[in-house]
């Protein structure tokens, strides 16, 4: 039996042994720590676009977008936007541990790396970006070599 069709769009592309190695589906507590922490990075990016409006530093793309994005459709809806990227992120993480310990931790290193490289931020919205597994996978080999 194909179960892929019934899988969420992001685990199309994860094998089924990657996906019978995950805590899946998540459970409540999981969901939660990832909506705690993702929402806690997008917004800490958005404070530092807003820094910067009055600093002149200069910041990553992304967080430029990001922070656009926001003043364009106000923190309550880009919250909003956060949410489909929390079974991701655990994805994410799960695919990156498949392939080596990883070394750092999931709220302070990983999360901020996956908001960084794995989410596109535009004036149109957040999405995921087309390799974001291939990403993931890649950083869990890096702390393997």
């Amino acid at each position: 039996m194909n179960d892929t069709a019934t899988q969420p769009d992001h685990m199309q592309g994860v094998s089924p042994f990657e996906r019978g190695q995950m805590v899946w589906p998540m459970t409540k507590e999981l969901e939660l720590e990832a909506a705690m922490v993702i929402w806690e990075e997008i917004d800490n990016c958005s404070q530092q676009y807003q820094s910067a409006q009055t600093t002149g530093e200069q910041l990553e793309a992304y967080i430029v977008a990001l922070g656009a994005y926001r003043d364009a459709v106000g923190t309550a809806q880009l919250r909003n936007d956060a949410m489909p990227f929390i079974e991701p992120l655990h994805i994410a993480w799960e695919l990156a541990y498949r392939q080596g310990e990883i070394a750092e931790s999931f709220d302070w290193d990983f999360t901020p790396w996956f908001v960084a490289n794995c989410i596109s931020f535009s004036e149109q919205g957040l999405s995921l970006k087309p390799d974001w597994q291939d990403r993931a996978r890649t950083y869990g080999a890096k702390d393997a070599a």
